[in-house]
């Protein structure tokens, strides 16, 4: 009989890795749904109808207005995070365009209005500083 010899546990057979720093792959069936306007358990890892390719991440690309526009303009639609600073809070949001967030030398601003609809209250300052944010082209399979 032959001795066992040690090996590193298996790790999951998970079809999707997203490219962050910010978050784990296990968010991307969330970002389908809500992209897909369902139940955030419709999807799971293996059934993914899209691919996420990293257009940028501001602590690698720069965190600068040139090198943003270079990485994302036209690249149709995207999902955005960014990690509020001093703080472990996430905010994000997906879209044709960044929509209704703002930004001027790392001061960045959330507007909470859509046309006269008022978002629900999550706790998301008015302003506030970015630590790092990344950007994801949204790539139906």
């Amino acid at each position: 009989m032959k001795p066992k010899t040690n090996l590193a546990p298996r790790k999951p057979n998970f079809k999707y890795q997203l490219d962050s720093t910010l978050i784990e792959s296990d968010y991307v069936p969330i970002f389908a749904s809500w992209i897909d306007k369902k139940d955030s358990s419709h999807y799971n890892r293996k059934n993914i109808p899209y691919d996420f390719k990293l257009l940028h991440r501001s602590s690698q690309d720069g965190n600068n207005t040139l090198s943003f526009h270079r990485n994302c303009d036209n690249k149709g639609a995207t999902i955005w995070i960014a990690r509020i600073k001093n703080s472990t809070q996430l905010i994000g949001g997906h879209g044709p365009t960044m929509g209704n967030l703002y930004c001027l030398n790392n001061a960045w601003s959330y507007n909470n209005n859509d046309n006269g609809n008022r978002y629900p209250k999550i706790g998301i300052p008015a302003k506030f500083e970015v630590e790092d944010y990344e950007v994801f082209q949204v790539i139906k399979r």
